[in-house]
């Protein structure tokens, strides 16, 4: 059996050590909250700690191959962006063929099979190219993996992985370096283990031990444990009081309001909602508290802002910019009153945000404050606002490195001008995957 041992020994979850690769692996599913399918996870490290996780999905048609590339280079270039980044670990999860030698070769001829590639050498073709990829920035073969969970193995890379199979000849492969593969097609893993040792290693036990879980994608993606997504007003304060809380927010909109100082009333709402996400408890606990403290007048201003916005820049760089920016420089006694009427924004600081390009992350607990607002908007709404607070919401969630969560908000997305504003949002996010103030954020599974 290959076990390559991962050189030194890297901490989380309460200084417990990831010594071996399943204890990496079972890092990035527990960052990401549920097991990847067709997708490559990069996780970044210190000398002595794991860091943030990224998840992409692999290539699925030829035509996208040298965006996908693209993609993955922008995303290595932030993680390691870092200066305290050492390493970054790769691992391509596949529930496709597999490794499992006697998979059948694929005999329908109802579509003729991509130029130059066989068949049954499709279903891996996506991931021979991300193990490449990896190979090229500079993976090492001690940290690049296959999770096969069709057959229930994992496996490291062969010593010495070059060119694609199809360019090295057969000859030249060793009969022990043929270890996995469909029929015809040459698979450079070496058995590693089965993946049930994965969440059963050290550190994946340590962190089920820290209340952390695997579900479904579809539940995970929207309820993550560092930003909630979309949840029923109903389900935070029950059937009666969100009623009660629809009734007086028709009551607030139908007696209108100037819009001029809806900016003052949603940072205010923002500054007394954070203190909800101050105490270490579960983010989704807090949401809820949150929602239950949540007035009519919150979500009129946030809707009023947006109406009469161009897209939400405005407000999250209003909202969440000047804060965190005045913070670094604050005191102990300072930050407190900093939350509390920060000034606008800069055009440059708010276009940095929107791309991604900030060194400076937006204060964590003013995004999720802000979601509260903004997911009060989406259900005590009916008009074409829903649709704005909808791109604003995915803006949040692309700021904390959710790309997955942002992408299900835009795609209910209906009305004309909210279309552009996340088309606009979708070529940033393709831009810049992972917004480069997350370099040395420590976004990974057991840290916040």
């Amino acid at each position: 059996m290959n076990r390559p041992m991962t050189p030194g020994a890297y901490t989380a979850a309460d200084e417990t050590p990831a010594r071996e690769p399943e204890d990496i692996l079972a890092y990035m599913v527990y960052a990401l909250g549920y097991w990847p399918e067709e997708s490559l996870m990069l996780v970044s490290a210190t000398d002595t700690e794991l860091r943030g996780c990224a998840r992409m999905d692999l290539p699925s048609h030829p035509e996208q191959l040298l965006e996908w590339a693209d993609g993955l280079h922008r995303i290595v270039e932030t993680l390691v962006s870092s200066p305290a980044t050492t390493r970054v670990f790769a691992a391509v999860f596949t529930s496709g063929s597999g490794l499992d030698l006697s998979a059948p070769e694929e005999t329908d001829a109802t579509s003729p099979p991509r130029p130059g590639v066989p068949r049954h050498a499709e279903g891996v073709s996506a991931m021979m190219v991300a193990l490449r990829r990896c190979a090229d920035i500079g993976v090492s073969r001690e940290g690049l993996w296959v999770v096969d969970r069709a057959h229930g193995s994992w496996g490291s890379v062969v010593e010495g992985f070059g060119p694609l199979p199809g360019i090295q000849g057969e000859d030249s492969v060793r009969p022990d370096e043929r270890s996995a593969g469909a029929t015809g097609q040459w698979w450079p893993i070496l058995y590693g283990g089965e993946t049930s040792a994965i969440l059963e290693s050290p550190l994946g036990a340590a962190l089920a031990f820290r209340g952390l879980v695997v579900r479904e994608s579809e539940v995970a993606v929207m309820d993550d444990r560092r930003l909630p997504g979309r949840w029923s007003l109903a389900s935070a304060i029950g059937d009666q009081a969100a009623a009660s809380l629809k009734m007086r927010y028709r009551g607030v909109r139908d007696r209108g309001r100037p819009a001029d100082d809806a900016d003052h009333l949603v940072r205010r709402a923002v500054d007394r909602l954070t203190s909800f996400f101050d105490a270490p408890q579960d983010v989704r606990s807090a949401a809820y508290s949150a929602t239950a403290a949540l007035r009519p007048e919150d979500c009129a201003s946030a809707a009023r802002w947006l109406e009469r916005s161009v897209g939400p820049s405005d407000l999250l760089s209003s909202v969440l910019l000047d804060v965190g920016r005045a913070e670094q420089n604050a005191g102990p006694r300072d930050a407190l009153a900093l939350r509390r009427g920060p000034a606008m924004a800069t055009s440059e600081d708010e276009a940095a945000l929107m791309r991604g390009e900030r060194d400076t992350p937006p204060p964590v607990e003013r995004i999720r404050a802000l979601r509260v607002v903004l997911n009060g908007v989406e259900h005590l709404e009916a008009g074409p606002v829903v649709d704005d607070a909808h791109v604003a919401n995915a803006c949040l969630s692309w700021f904390m490195g959710l790309s997955s969560q942002a992408g299900r908000y835009l795609d209910v997305v209906r009305t004309q001008r909210a279309r552009a504003a996340a088309v606009r949002l979708r070529v940033a996010m393709n831009e810049r995957p992972l917004p480069m103030w997350l370099a040395g954020f420590r976004n990974g599974a057991g840290q916040k």
